[in-house]
């Protein structure tokens, strides 16, 4: 899905983080739980990749010849964070300012820490801006 069913410049990932099956190495459990996370910085991008695991999952399932389709749990994850543009400005003037070519702006949206938002949502972050200057 990664590789062939985005735009190769667009973030998209899917990773596994954990598969619980069975007690013993010579028995074919009867389920399997496998859990991960989807992240993208696009809607239409996460909208693919829930798509595609998806249809990977029941895809698997009937090659098996499963007797049931698999039961498939997506639940959302933390919204991006979007910089004031104004602030932004404000901050990217004050930076170049200060600290002159060595100030230099992200060439692109990061995923660093995509979940900050959790944080704003919940009231518990704040970033102040004080210009003494003005």
């Amino acid at each position: 899905m990664i590789s062939r069913e985005k735009e190769p410049s667009a973030f998209g990932v899917v990773t596994v983080g954990a598969i619980q099956a069975g007690h013993a190495g010579n028995i074919i459990p009867d389920e399997a739980v496998i859990r991960g996370t989807i992240r993208s910085q696009d809607d239409k991008v996460r909208a693919k990749l829930i798509a595609g695991v998806k249809r990977t999952a029941k895809s698997v399932a009937d090659m098996a010849a499963a007797p049931a389709a698999p039961t498939i749990s997506i639940a959302p994850g933390a919204d991006m964070v979007f910089n004031d543009t104004v602030l932004s400005a404000r901050l990217e003037a004050l930076f170049k300012a200060a600290f002159g070519t060595y100030a230099q702006p992200f060439p692109s949206a990061s995923s660093g820490a995509e979940d900050f938002s959790e944080f704003v949502k919940a009231g518990r972050a704040l970033i102040l801006f004080h210009d003494r200057r003005a």
